[in-house]
C-alpha cells in the first residue's frame, strides 16, 4: 500500500435515528497510510457550523456522542481527519434525523 492521506470507510453506517430526547454514538472511520491519523468534528445546522470537541480517537477510527438540543437540533455531523501526507479531501457525513421519519410515521 503507498501512503495515502484519508479517506472514508464505504461501509460505515452513514444515518442514524434518533428520538428527541436520546443520545446516539456516531463512529467515523477512515482509511489511511499512515494508519497514525488527527480526526476533528462538526455539526452542520442549516445556520452554523459548529465544532465538536469531545470525541475519542484511536488511529483510524473516532467516536462522538451526540444528543439533539431540541427538536430542532437533528443536523449532519461532519468528520474529516489528516495524517502526515495530507487532509481528507471529503469528509465523512453522518445524518442525524428523528426517528419518526426514519421509521415512516
Amino acid at each position: 500500500m503507498f501512503p495515502d492521506f484519508p479517506a472514508c470507510k464505504a461501509s460505515q453506517q452513514n444515518v442514524y435515528e434518533l428520538q428527541s430526547t436520546g443520545q446516539i454514538k456516531i463512529n467515523c472511520e477512515v482509511d489511511a497510510d499512515p494508519e497514525e491519523v488527527h480526526f476533528h468534528w462538526y455539526i452542520n445546522s442549516s445556520s452554523t457550523i459548529y465544532e465538536i470537541k469531545n470525541f475519542t480517537q484511536n488511529r483510524t477510527s473516532s467516536m462522538t456522542l451526540y444528543s439533539p438540543q431540541n427538536k430542532f437540533a437533528f443536523s449532519s455531523i461532519y468528520c474529516t481527519s489528516s495524517n502526515t501526507i495530507g487532509r481528507q479531501k471529503e469528509p465523512c457525513i453522518f445524518n442525524v434525523i428523528p426517528a419518526s421519519l426514519y421509521n415512516g410515521h
